[in-house]
């Protein structure tokens, strides 16, 4: 469906091809049988199938990239409250997707202690998620991503992630050391859940951010949930 409408990626460009786009894979996410739902998954047959688990999250992983692919153009883009309102809530469904996804590879690499034919892939996609939301954060000089804070915190994780896994990946160690640079050149800190401290910076002037923006926030383009999966 997603060839014989675009033919590629690359076609995808304008607003309203990016929301089309997405709710194609949305309806394909939708028609996933209960044990991959992205919300309130059946788990009981985990125990039985260990292979269960791991492909789920496969699943999920893949299906948040595939939504991001186009989106990411709109991540990585300069905005001011004045900027359009359509692109700016693109940004925010890739934020939301993002953050989404962050939260489903915390729950995978907390299963992994050793290796296997799917951790470069976790590794890609931790290290490829955290670097978009690291740069809608350095070119957000306006402030206008609302929920800012949940990005650094995904991102800390991001960190913190990739560090546990450099046990058992030199993978790991190089998308470690090149994010931690990245981090470095956030204007704010970003906090660490391994070490209960924060990747720390030197200081700069950052104004306030604006009271209130005239755009509205992506939750009416995104699905409505309580929390994001896990």
């Amino acid at each position: 469906q997603l060839a014989s409408r675009f033919s590629a990626p690359k076609n995808i460009i304008s607003p309203c091809e990016v929301q089309e786009y997405k709710a194609i894979i949305e309806k394909w996410v939708d028609d996933f049988p209960p044990e991959y739902a992205f919300e309130n998954p059946d788990t009981s047959k985990d125990d039985k199938c260990a292979w269960l688990f791991s492909h789920r999250f496969y699943v999920y992983t893949m299906a948040c990239l595939l939504i991001l692919n186009p989106i990411r153009h709109y991540m990585v883009k300069q905005y001011t409250w004045n900027s359009d309102p359509d692109e700016l809530n693109i940004r925010s469904v890739g934020v939301w997707y993002s953050l989404k996804l962050m939260k489903t590879l915390r729950r995978w690499v907390d299963k992994i202690y050793n290796r296997d034919g799917r951790l470069h892939f976790i590794i890609f996609s931790i290290f490829d998620t955290a670097a978009i939301l690291c740069t809608a954060i350095l070119k957000d000089t306006q402030y206008t991503i609302s929920n800012r804070a949940d990005v650094l915190a995904s991102i800390g994780d991001a960190v913190d992630m990739l560090k546990k896994l450099n046990a058992i990946s030199k993978t790991s160690k190089t998308s470690y050391d090149i994010l931690e640079r990245l981090v470095r050149r956030l204007p704010e800190s970003v906090p660490r859940r391994d070490s209960e401290r924060q990747v720390k910076r030197a200081r700069v002037n950052i104004r306030s951010p604006p009271p209130s923006g005239p755009t509205q926030h992506a939750r009416s383009l995104v699905p409505q949930v309580s929390t994001p999966v896990v």
